[in-house]
């Protein structure tokens, strides 16, 4: 999803910049406004990357996108630690199968997209 957000995100940020006034960053250069905004791009971005569980974990009250280990699906829920090994908790009224138990090799947070 990175690679399919960025030249959006790139896009706006390029359309923002050519807009502004040069009153509204006197002083600063060009290049040191190009500069801010790629690293607002990458803030960004990394919002949408897929975290490895042995990495870190979320809390446990958030909800996340789940890869599964088998089946390799991805589900809405919430990880807890079950003796080591990373699960998944689904919501009651999940409809589909039942993936609660499961494995979870890697998460995201839910993107919130206006």
């Amino acid at each position: 999803m990175n690679k399919d957000i960025q030249p959006l995100i790139e896009r706006e940020a390029e359309k923002k910049y050519l807009n502004l006034d040069d009153g509204d960053f006197l002083d600063f250069s060009d290049q040191e406004k190009l500069k801010a905004f790629k690293v607002g791009a990458s803030f960004a971005l990394s919002l949408f990357k897929w975290r490895k569980v042995s990495d870190e974990l979320p809390d446990a009250d958030e909800a996340v996108l789940c890869k599964m280990k088998s089946p390799s699906v991805i589900v809405e829920g919430f990880i807890y630690n079950d003796n080591g090994v990373p699960k998944i908790s689904t919501q009651a009224d999940f409809e589909f199968e039942d993936y609660s138990n499961g494995e979870v090799t890697e998460w995201m947070p839910i993107p919130q997209i206006d």
